[in-house]
């Protein structure tokens, strides 16, 4: 049976999630996975207030043979929803976080829902196929029937059929088009709106794979005027996100009974996107852009009218943990501060995570510049990284006074001198907000100060020569990791010895 998480923790994040825009910093956490083999997570559903993320964790990214269902609350962790499952995956949650639904491989595959109105631990909604999503109260549930079956579109057999299903028990197929339309040959239910009556997903119409927008009233709607998904839908059912082709690619859509077709493009240097949801109240649309196909560069995205099509990875820049990489959104709550999905790992494996965010991220530093000692001549070079919502701006400034034209992320000052010591900083600006590094300490001094004590004398000859006995430039970048290196052309040698001893014969430094 599901596991409630406590009534005070709930209770705290409810109120965290509703005063999100109020919120200082985001608040990110790794799923973690299964014990076992099912060292691989990814986060399909999540609820309202973002302590219960639903989904499966198995031995690679997709769901397979070894895959389980997981629910994962903000106070007991990670848990198996079906261990006695030989493999299942768990798929939507309520709002409430009280009825998950999935499917579940025993034998065939089979729709399943955990909780609900029945007191058993898994509920068999329907013959078989699997149940991907529900209404937020958790009444109708939606997805598909593999138990095949004629009717409509001259008898052919469909090996998948697109059904809606409600708490009472009724099975709806809904796999009939539009007036004047061939129904489809094969048709899957991805997503509901807020109260069930609107259902999108694909269908296969004349052979294409498209996407479609379902009513009682329409039956289901082509969006797409070729390939494409639906996979997601607003609160009130009239936006609709998926993905669709374009030309040799394929990229997110948003569509309105308005607008029609809207493509939201790509993030930058990227080629493909697909849009997996949108919030309730239609203001947030989620994803993941990539550079190809599985396997290349992913990373998860989030878009708003009023921003664009913003990369996660440097919007939480600030959070996420180092070394992971956010390659998709997959959930989302009614007004977008609660977000779930998959990343990356520094080993290469996939975790699931979820985070509750401000409705607007204000810039906040990831990496501050560091202070720095070098000699005069050589190339300054300092570097920032910053979360927040983008377009990010920069102002680096000196001692509190800006630099004319060091408006990026990196400032590079080439042959530097000793007037140029001194407190570096940068304002960094965004759509909500600003911040400012805290400065950073940068001491130019001659080749003969060593130690970088702004005196030359015998303790810059033995801090030299201690220095230099070690030939190894182990950062050749970094002159901290390779003080030695005088002339800083990334070796240790006899030019650097001569750099010194000429300025360590002039005593002073000029």
């Amino acid at each position: 049976m599901f596991k409630p998480s406590s009534r005070r923790l709930a209770a705290a994040l409810l109120a965290f999630a509703g005063g999100a825009a109020s919120l200082a910093a985001p608040a990110f956490h790794l799923i973690g996975a299964l014990h076992g083999t099912n060292t691989f997570s990814s986060g399909y559903g999540v609820s309202e207030d973002g302590s219960v993320v639903v989904g499966h964790s198995g031995n690679n990214y997709y769901y397979g043979s070894s895959s389980h269902a997981f629910c994962w609350t903000s106070d007991t962790g990670i848990y198996d929803l079906d261990p006695l499952a030989p493999a299942a995956g768990a798929y939507g949650v309520s709002s409430d976080g009280k009825v998950i639904v999935g499917g579940e491989t025993s034998g065939s595959v089979k729709a399943v829902r955990w909780g609900g109105s029945t007191s058993a631990v898994t509920d068999q909604l329907y013959h078989g196929g699997e149940c991907y999503g529900l209404s937020r109260d958790g009444v109708v549930a939606f997805g598909y029937d593999s138990s095949g079956g004629n009717g409509g579109g001259g008898g052919v057999f469909r090996p998948h059929r697109a059904i809606r299903y409600s708490d009472s028990g009724h099975v709806q197929f809904i796999d009939t088009a539009a007036a004047g339309n061939v129904d489809p040959t094969n048709s899957e239910a991805l997503a509901a709106n807020a109260d069930g009556s609107v259902v999108v997903g694909w269908g296969v119409f004349n052979g294409v794979q498209r996407a479609f927008r379902w009513t009682s009233a329409t039956n289901m709607v082509m969006l797409t005027p070729g390939a494409g998904i639906a996979n997601g839908v607003s609160g009130d059912g009239s936006v609709v996100v998926g993905d669709y082709a374009v030309g040799t690619t394929r990229h997110a859509f948003r569509w309105t009974a308005a607008t029609g077709l809207v493509d939201l493009g790509t993030l930058p240097g990227m080629s493909r996107s697909v849009a997996y949801a949108i919030s309730t109240d239609g203001s947030t649309i989620v994803g993941l852009s990539q550079t190809g196909s599985f396997g290349t560069i992913q990373h998860a995205f989030l878009w708003r009218a009023d921003l664009g099509m913003q990369d996660l990875n440097d919007v939480y820049a600030n959070v996420i943990p180092a070394g992971f990489t956010l390659t998709e959104v997959r959930a989302i709550n009614s007004n977008g501060t609660v977000l779930a999905g998959g990343s990356r790992t520094p080993t290469g494996g996939v975790e699931a995570w979820v985070i509750n965010t401000p409705t607007c991220v204000e810039p906040a530093i990831a990496n501050a510049p560091a202070a720095t000692n070098d000699f005069a001549g050589s190339t300054l070079d300092l570097a920032v990284r910053s979360g927040g919502f983008g377009p990010l701006q920069y102002q680096w400034r000196k001692d509190n006074q800006p630099i004319p034209g060091a408006n990026s992320a990196h400032l590079v000052l080439p042959s530097v001198s000793i007037q140029e010591s001194g407190a570096y900083d940068v304002v960094v600006t965004g759509p909500c907000g600003v911040t400012t590094t805290t400065p950073a300490a940068v001491t130019i001094t001659c080749r003969g100060d060593f130690n970088f004590d702004t005196q030359v004398d015998d303790l810059d000859f033995v801090s030299f020569a201690g220095a230099y006995d070690i030939l190894l430039c182990t950062d050749p970048s970094m002159p901290a990791a390779c003080p030695a290196d005088i002339n800083r052309d990334g070796f240790v040698d006899d030019s650097d010895f001569v750099s010194f001893a000429d300025a360590y014969d002039r005593l002073t430094c000029q």
